[in-house]
């Protein structure tokens, strides 16, 4: 089954949503109020420099990630997410997700995650990020984008 990458479309809302709620879940990943706003405005939110992609495979949604503006050089990754059955298919997620970058301009992406995700670290680290702090459960990291 072929993957494609496209970017966030209103008719995937439900299942964009249901991928990373159910996560969150599985996870037992720490919440709080509002921690699911930009989920309520993806359009808006990232709008403009950033993105918001989608992993299909025909109509599923099997994957999302999100790119937010930081400032005119650094943006963050944001909400990626996939469902287990299909984790190798984060790279082309990320990818896309890369060359988004480098083409708005940024010479910077920054993200953060739970420390107790340690495969999603394996992941951002093998793809060149490198932890730039730590604080309380959760770790900072940074990529120099080659533009």
């Amino acid at each position: 089954m072929k993957v494609i990458i496209i970017t966030y479309e209103s008719k995937y809302d439900f299942q964009a949503k249901t991928i990373i709620t159910s996560a969150i879940k599985q996870l037992r990943l720490p919440t709080f109020p509002g921690h699911l706003k930009d989920l309520d405005t993806i359009e808006k939110t990232y709008i403009g420099r950033g993105g918001f992609f989608l992993a299909l495979i025909e109509e599923k949604v099997i994957g999302v990630v999100a790119l937010q503006e930081i400032n005119i050089h650094t943006a963050e990754l944001r909400r990626m997410y996939v469902l287990p059955t299909y984790q190798g298919k984060g790279q082309l997620l990320f990818n896309a997700l890369k060359r988004f970058a480098i083409k708005q301009g940024y010479k910077d992406i920054t993200l953060n995650t739970f420390k107790k995700l340690q495969s999603a670290q394996r992941f951002y680290e093998k793809n060149g990020f490198e932890e730039t702090a730590s604080k309380g459960n959760v770790k900072y990291y940074k990529l120099k984008l080659n533009n």
